[in-house]
C-alpha cells in the first residue's frame, strides 16, 4: 500500500520540480542571438550534422533545439498549438538546462521561427527522431502523427543504432510574421524520467541525406523491375505460347509494389497521411506471399508444368498467410489473446515454410534442367534465402548494418537480375541458333546455287549437244524454224544437185567381215564423205544400208554449186581408191563406189513427228539414183543436165568459186568429160551421161 502512494507522490514532486528548474532557467536565459525567435535563412540551413545523434546520415541542417528560444509546458491542451504567441505561459528551454520529463507526461514544445522571405514556397525536410509518439503542428495545423517508434529496430537502410528519423516535408508562409512549429509528446508509461526524447532537425530537400539514401536504393530497385516486367511483358506479346513471360512480367510488377510499399509503409519515407503509411504497410505484409507464389509458379512453368494444378492447391495457403500476416499484428498483446496469437503465428509460419520449401523444391528441380532457366532457380534460391533471413531478423528485432542493406539488396533484385541474366542467356542462345541457321541456310543457298549453276552449264551443254545433234541431223535453217515454231514447211527448190553413192561388192564383204567389223568400214567411209561435202557446203541428206545420199543448193541455194557437188564426188573417189589400196595391202576386203549426179528442181521439208528427217522428194532423185545404178565403179556419172552446168568451170587456185567464174575465164578448165552417149535408165528411159574427171594439169 506504501509503495502504491509513493508514486503519485514522486510524480508531483518531479512536476513540480521541472516548473520551477524551467521558470528558473527562465528567469536567467535567453536564446543566443538574444531574440524571441529562431531565424531560419538558407545559411542557416547549410550547418553541418554530421556529429548529431541520429543525424550521422545527414549532411547540413538546422538542429531547433540547439537554436534556443524553445519554449516547453507540461500541458495538454490543443490550443496550444495556435500560431499566436504566448510566450507567457510558454516557459523558456534552455539548450545546457533541459529538464526531466515524468514517465506518462504530455507535454508541448514550441518553436518560435521568423523564415527568411527567399524560403517563400520553398519545400523544407522536417527529420523528428523521437521514441516517444509524437504530433507536429505547424500554425496550428497538423503536419504529422507519429506512432510510437522503438530504438534499435531502424532496418538496414537506416543504419542508425538507436534512432530512425520520420521525415515530413513542411513550407513556411514567410508572410512577415513570426510562424509557431508545435510538437505534443507523450512519454511512454512505465518510463524512468527523462530528458525529452525528440529531436527536430529542420533540411532544404536536397541536404536531407537520409530520403535521397532512400531514393536511391528504392529507385533502383523500382527502376530495375519495372524493366523486367516490361521486357517480360513485351517478349510474352511476342511470344504467347510460352506462359512463363506473363508471369515474369506480374512477378516483376508486384516486386514494384512491394517496394513502394516498404518505402511508404515500415520506412514512412514518402510524407503520405499516417493512415496511408499505415495502408502501404499492411499491403506490403499481404503482397509478401503471393509474390513467393509467383515465383513458384515462375519455376513450374520454365520447368513445362502445368501451373493451373500449382495454383489450385498454393492459393489457399497462400490467401490464409495473407490474411493471417494482416489479422495478427492488429490484435492486442493481452493475456486473454496470447494463446490464439501463438496458435495464429504457428499456423502462420507452417504455412510459409510448405510454401518456402515447396519453392526450394522446384528450384532445385529446375537447375537439373539444360537451359538458360536455371538462372532463375539460382535467383529463386537467393530470394527465399534471404526472405527466410528477414524473417528472422525482424523476430530478432535487430539489423546488421551493411550486411542488411545486402540482405535488401538481394531480396529485391536476386530474381529481377536471375530474369534478367535468363533474358539475355536465352536471346544469346536464340541469336546464336539464328546465326547458324542463317549460315546452313547460306551455305544451303550456296550449295543450291552452285547446283543451279551446275544445272545451267548442263543444261546449255545439252542444249548446245541436242542443238548440234539437231544439226546433225537437219540442216541449220530448218533446226532453227522447227526450234521457232515446232514444224518445218517443204519448200520447193528450183534447182538442186543430188548425189548418189553405192558400193559394190558390199554383200560379199559382210561375208567376210563381222558386223562390227563392216560397221566400222563403212562407217570410216561415210565419216570422210561427211567430211568432204560439208567442206564443200553440201547438205548431207541420209544413209540407207551402203548408199550415201546428198545434195547441194539447199536448203540455202547459195550454199554449194553443181560444180561443187561434182568436186565433192570427184574427191570422195579418190578417197575410195586410195582406201582400197590400203585395204588390198592389208589383206583385208575392200569396197568400190559408184556415183551418180543429177541437177533438177526437188521438193525438200520434214515428214512424220517421229524419228523425223529432213528428205527431198521429185524426179530429180529418181534421175540422180539412176546416174549411180548406170554409172562405173571407180567413175562419176552425171546427167546431161549437170554437164551443162559444170561443163565451162574454171579451176580458181584448185577450188572453183561461182562469184570469180566469170572474171577468170583465161584459166584452165577444172574438169574432162567422157561422153557416154544414151544409156538406157531403169524406170527412165534412154538419157545423156557423161563420166567427169579432174582436168590434168
Amino acid at each position: 500500500m506504501r509503495q502504491r502512494g509513493f508514486g503519485p507522490v514522486c510524480r508531483v514532486i518531479s512536476c513540480v520540480a521541472m516548473v520551477l528548474g524551467v521558470a528558473t532557467a527562465h528567469a536567467q536565459s535567453r536564446s543566443p542571438e538574444g531574440n524571441s525567435t529562431i531565424h531560419i535563412d538558407d545559411a542557416v540551413l547549410q550547418k553541418d550534422l554530421s556529429s548529431m545523434p541520429g543525424m550521422a546520415g545527414s549532411d547540413r541542417g538546422i538542429d531547433l533545439l540547439e537554436q534556443g528560444a524553445t519554449r516547453i509546458i507540461l500541458a495538454d491542451d490543443t490550443a496550444l498549438a495556435a500560431r499566436v504567441p504566448q510566450d507567457h505561459r510558454w516557459p523558456e528551454l534552455l539548450v545546457d538546462s533541459v529538464p526531466m520529463i515524468p514517465a506518462g507526461a504530455t507535454y508541448w514544445i514550441r518553436f518560435p521561427i521568423t523564415p527568411d522571405p527567399e524560403l517563400k514556397g520553398v519545400p523544407l525536410s522536417l527529420s523528428i527522431v523521437a521514441r516517444a509518439p509524437v504530433d507536429l503542428y505547424l500554425n496550428g495545423v497538423r503536419v504529422l502523427v507519429a506512432e510510437q517508434r522503438p530504438l534499435g529496430r531502424t532496418g538496414p537502410l537506416v543504419p542508425e543504432p538507436d534512432f530512425q528519423p520520420l521525415v515530413v516535408q513542411i513550407t513556411f508562409a514567410c508572410d512577415g510574421k513570426p510562424e509557431v512549429l508545435s510538437a505534443r509528446v507523450q512519454s511512454l508509461p512505465g518510463d524512468e524520467p527523462a530528458y525529452p526524447p525528440l529531436r527536430l532537425v529542420l533540411q532544404t530537400a536536397r541536404n536531407h541525406a537520409l530520403a535521397s539514401r532512400l531514393g536511391i536504393h528504392f529507385g533502383l530497385f523500382i527502376g530495375v523491375n519495372l524493366i523486367i516486367a516490361l521486357l517480360a511483358f513485351l517478349t510474352w506479346r511476342w511470344d504467347r505460347r510460352e506462359r512463363s513471360w506473363w508471369l515474369l512480367a506480374l512477378l516483376a510488377l508486384v516486386t514494384v509494389i512491394a517496394a513502394i510499399c516498404h518505402l511508404g509503409g515500415p520506412l514512412d519515407h514518402m510524407g503520405y497521411p499516417p493512415l496511408l503509411s499505415t495502408i502501404m504497410h499492411r499491403a506490403m505484409s499481404g503482397l509478401f506471399s503471393w509474390r513467393i507464389l509467383l515465383v513458384l509458379l515462375v519455376l513450374r512453368a520454365l520447368r513445362g508444368d502445368a501451373i493451373g494444378r500449382t495454383f489450385r492447391w498454393w492459393a489457399g495457403p497462400a490467401l490464409a498467410l495473407t490474411v493471417l500476416n494482416l489479422v495478427i499484428p492488429l490484435m492486442p498483446s493481452t493475456m486473454d489473446l496470447r494463446w490464439t496469437r501463438w496458435v495464429l503465428g504457428s499456423l502462420s509460419l507452417l504455412l510459409f515454410i510448405g510454401l518456402t520449401t515447396e519453392v526450394v523444391r522446384a528450384s532445385f528441380r529446375l537447375m537439373r534442367a539444360k537451359g538458360a532457366q536455371r538462372w532463375f532457380a539460382i535467383g529463386a534460391l537467393a530470394f527465399v534465402l534471404i526472405t527466410v533471413i528477414s524473417v528472422v531478423l525482424e523476430q530478432m528485432d535487430t539489423s546488421f548494418g551493411w550486411l542488411g542493406l545486402i540482405t535488401t539488396y538481394i531480396f529485391y533484385l536476386s530474381l529481377p537480375l536471375s530474369i534478367a541474366i535468363y533474358l539475355a542467356l536465352r536471346s544469346a542462345k536464340n541469336n546464336r541458333l539464328v546465326a547458324r541457321q542463317r549460315d546452313e541456310l547460306d551455305q544451303e543457298v550456296q550449295e543450291r546455287t552452285a547446283e543451279l549453276e551446275a544445272e545451267k552449264h548442263e543444261v546449255v551443254r545439252q542444249k548446245e549437244r541436242s542443238d548440234q545433234l539437231l544439226l546433225n541431223i537437219l540442216p541449220g535453217e530448218v533446226a532453227e524454224e522447227l526450234k521457232d515454231t515446232g514444224g518445218a514447211v517443204a519448200k520447193l527448190f528450183d534447182q538442186a544437185t543430188i548425189l548418189f553413192t553405192d558400193f559394190k561388192g558390199f554383200t560379199e564383204a559382210s561375208e567376210q567381215l563381222s558386223p562390227q567389223e563392216l560397221v566400222k568400214e563403212l562407217n570410216t567411209c561415210f565419216m570422210a564423205f561427211d567430211h568432204i561435202i560439208t567442206a564443200h557446203g553440201i547438205e548431207k541428206i541420209k544413209t540407207i544400208g551402203d548408199a550415201y545420199m546428198c545434195a547441194g543448193g539447199l536448203p540455202d541455194p547459195r550454199s554449194a554449186a553443181p560444180v561443187d557437188v561434182v568436186n565433192a564426188a570427184l574427191e570422195m573417189q579418190t578417197f575410195m581408191i586410195a582406201r582400197k589400196k590400203q585395204r588390198d595391202e592389208e589383206g583385208l576386203p575392200s569396197f568400190e563406189m559408184r556415183v551418180g549426179i543429177h541437177t533438177g528442181p526437188v521438193v525438200a521439208g520434214i515428214v512424220g513427228v517421229k524419228k523425223f528427217q529432213y528428205d527431198i522428194w521429185g524426179d530429180t532423185v529418181n534421175t540422180a539414183s539412176r546416174m549411180e545404178s548406170s554409172g562405173e565403179v571407180g567413175q562419176v556419172n552425171i546427167s546431161e543436165a549437170t554437164y551443162a552446168l559444170v561443163k565451162d568451170a574454171q579451176e580458181i587456185g584448185g577450188e572453183y568459186n561461182a562469184q570469180h567464174a566469170t572474171r577468170q575465164r583465161a584459166n584452165p578448165k577444172a574438169f574432162t568429160f567422157t561422153p557416154r552417149g544414151k544409156v538406157q535408165a531403169k524406170g527412165k528411159g534412154v538419157l545423156e551421161m557423161y563420166f567427169v574427171e579432174r582436168a590434168v594439169g
